[in-house]
């Protein structure tokens, strides 16, 4: 690993970059899976996202609970092996995929939190299209 200036790490393998960012190790899988028909160029650290620069498309962001930047959907999944994608709000036009530990609270349940289930997984009400609670009812509707 080598230090570009003090907030940018360069990394020559995701492996280094795991070690150095204690990414979770069901992370580690999911992205190692996520990269293995890409060709890395380089990859650079920022503040907030790590920036992986691919030989063919659009430079992908694996951020603390996402991958981010796949142009279409059917890339995200292919490349991915994830369940579902949804458009990035980050990145317009671009495609992410949530990573197995969200991490923006260091991959961890507070004590007594309830697990909300992520929004991709709630299904669109068939009337109004606004997100169905747990029990499939449309709390708009009603």
């Amino acid at each position: 690993m080598k230090t570009d200036h003090e907030d940018k790490r360069t990394f020559s393998t995701l492996a280094e970059m795991f070690q150095a960012r204690n990414t979770p190790a069901a992370n580690r899988d999911f992205i190692a899976h996520a990269f293995d028909d890409v060709e890395v160029i380089e990859i650079v650290e920022t503040r907030s996202y790590v920036k992986v620069v691919r030989g063919h498309g659009a430079d992908l962001r694996i951020y603390r609970s996402l991958i981010c930047g796949y142009s279409t959907e059917k890339e995200a999944l292919q490349l991915s092996g994830a369940p579902h994608a949804v458009l990035s709000k980050s990145r317009p036009g671009s495609w992410s995929v949530e990573l197995p530990e969200r991490a923006g609270n260091g991959g961890a349940v507070r004590a007594g939190a309830r697990e909300k289930k992520p929004s991709w997984m709630r299904t669109p009400c068939p009337k109004c299209r606004y997100l169905m609670n747990e029990q499939r009812e449309c709390t708009n509707c009603a």
